[in-house]
């Protein structure tokens, strides 16, 4: 009676069946070593064997041979015969030099044995013989989302025989780190991503992930497995997270509760491509705002940059010409008549705008910084614009600098403290508007949604002590300016609002939003006022408003962090 096996069972037996006849076969190329050759086998050399000359065998025709004959190496297969896919093996100048190769490259059945050893003891295991031939690498069949759960999984028990729920390091690897398809270091000779054989300077490394063996140049630790922060790492309804550092959906900071994993090239790149799909997959279903995304955010701000450049490259020209407009020579000095006053009004005017709009490029430049770029390419971008912006604002301070000094040489020292003097005035006087403006807006907001912006009262004294030291300044009757004042305002909030909050974010998000829209445009604001401030005027001036803004944004700062926390 004939034995019936399972389609598993009958393919592993078929498969052990051409293992044993291959090995047999191989064994048939080779001369036994019981009865080994007395010389060598190659005419010219005809060596005696003996206890200082050893013998060697030709690993394709199998003849002994010693070791200077038995020099080269050829990439034979099983069987003894030239393979392209084959392994490096000893072999005699005859066979180095003859034959060509006949067959075509072999093909290696290791991935069989690894399924069949991976399914052994299932008994549906639901694979084919066709299905089974097309198995070609083990990565290709690696569930990814399986390998993160095992991590995910492992990571959280491990906590619970930690110390205080912090990982210690391990004298070796645990078994949740190992994956389905583990290679052992000592199984390894070559590199899995670069090629290189390993040896004292190029160490093994597993990838945690897929189990193959690299380098370090192959790997990194950009695997991050961690609890939040906000969450009890020793909870039961607490899951481990996954994520990719330095990219998008990765955390602000580092966890208290997280270990770094080492994990290869390719699957660093896949991970990536996951984590970035499932962000924008959550952009698409929240409905987020096409501004948010990193590429049209820089995009607009580098339009933006490069207006702001040409519009400073006119003013400096603009300025440079009313310098020169004073220079009456080099060898004598300017008249106090040459200088009329409405003359040191418009250069005080185009000196003051031009100092706004230098420090107005370096304001909108580091609003680069709060940009979180979702790939290498954008992150390089970001870095390009980012120094290059620094570079233009330095090159136009500098010119800057050059037309004052030359200012300074054509123009009689009290016509420099004038023309001063009103630059002072309009620096003040422009910080005042814009920290009345800003303390009535968060005044607005707060009102309209019932919050309790701790800002506000900050806002109110500062705002007390830049009006002082604007009515020292200006000298005149304060009844009139404060219409003037009033006028402007009323305008200003009618056309050009420095907040406003989104009403979808608003919706969703409620007064959060309107908070989170205060802390960052007053720190974008307050940032503004101090560098257009400390531009235009000089030190010696408006030390207390200096102070001032100096304490509101260090205060800001410690509120945004607060309220993130």
């Amino acid at each position: 009676m004939t034995a019936m096996f399972s389609p598993l069972e009958g393919q592993t037996l078929a498969f052990i069946n051409r293992l044993q006849e291959e090995q047999d076969r191989n064994e048939g190329t080779w001369i036994q070593r019981k009865k080994p050759a007395q010389n060598c086998s190659d005419v010219k050399c005809a060596k005696v064997f003996g206890i200082f000359v050893g013998a060697r065998y030709c690993r394709r025709c199998g003849n002994c041979f010693c070791k200077d004959c038995l020099v080269c190496e050829r990439r034979l297969n099983i069987h003894g015969e030239l393979d392209p896919n084959g392994v490096l093996q000893k072999v005699c100048a005859k066979c180095f030099d003859d034959g060509e190769q006949t067959i075509g490259p072999g093909r290696s059945h290791f991935h069989l044995f690894l399924h069949f050893r991976m399914h052994a003891g299932c008994k549906n295991p639901g694979l084919n013989q066709k299905n089974s031939i097309k198995i070609s690498n083990f990565r290709e069949n690696l569930d990814l989302d399986m390998e993160c759960q095992r991590i995910s999984r492992g990571f959280k028990e491990s906590l619970k025989s930690s110390i205080f729920g912090v990982t210690l390091p391990d004298l070796q690897v645990p078994a949740w780190k190992k994956s389905t398809y583990w290679v052992y270091g000592n199984m390894a000779t070559k590199c899995n991503g670069c090629s290189e054989e390993f040896g004292l300077l190029r160490s093994r490394h597993n990838c945690l992930v897929c189990g193959c063996v690299v380098c370090a140049g192959c790997s990194t630790k950009d695997l991050l497995v961690y609890i939040p922060d906000e969450k009890d790492p020793l909870s039961d309804d607490v899951e481990a997270e996954l994520t990719i550092i330095r990219i998008v959906g990765c955390p602000e900071k580092e966890p208290r509760v997280c270990s770094y994993l080492r994990l290869c090239q390719r699957c660093n790149t896949r991970l990536q491509d996951r984590q970035i799909s499932k962000v924008q997959n959550i952009k698409k279903s929240t409905e987020e705002n096409e501004d948010e995304d990193p590429a049209i955010q820089m995009t607009k701000t580098s339009d933006q940059l490069t207006a702001m450049k040409a519009t400073i490259e006119d003013s400096l020209i603009k300025y440079g010409e009313l310098v020169y407009l004073f220079d009456v020579g080099p060898r004598r000095s300017p008249r106090r008549g040459l200088v009329p006053k409405n003359s040191m009004q418009v250069l005080a005017k185009t000196q003051g705008d031009l100092a706004d709009r230098i420090t107005s490029l370096v304001t909108v430049a580091m609003g680069l910084k709060h940009l979180r770029p979702t790939s290498q390419k954008q992150l390089k971008i970001l870095r390009n614009l980012l120094q290059s912006s620094f570079d233009s604002y330095h090159d136009f301070k500098d010119r800057f600098q050059e037309l004052q000094k030359l200012l300074e040489n054509v123009v009689p020292k009290e016509t420099l403290v004038e023309i001063q003097a009103v630059v002072n005035r309009n620096a003040i006087n422009s910080c005042y508007l814009s920290m009345k403006q800003l303390g009535l807006e968060v005044l607005y907001l707060s009102d309209k949604h019932n919050l309790d912006v701790a800002l506000l009262p900050k806002l109110i004294a500062a705002e007390e002590i830049v009006q002082e030291e604007l009515r020292i300044a200006l000298n005149e009757d304060w009844e009139e300016q404060e219409k003037l004042i009033n006028q402007f305002l009323d305008d200003q909030l009618k056309h050009h609002r420095l907040m406003r909050p989104s009403r979808r974010h608003l919706h969703r998000y409620g007064n959060a939003h309107v908070l989170a829209v205060i802390h960052e445009r007053s720190e974008t604001i307050l940032q503004q006022m101090f560098f257009q401030l400390q531009a235009k005027s000089t030190d010696a001036v408006f030390c207390r408003t200096k102070e001032t803004l100096k304490q509101l944004r260090s205060s800001l700062v410690q509120l945004t962090n607060k309220s993130a926390s």
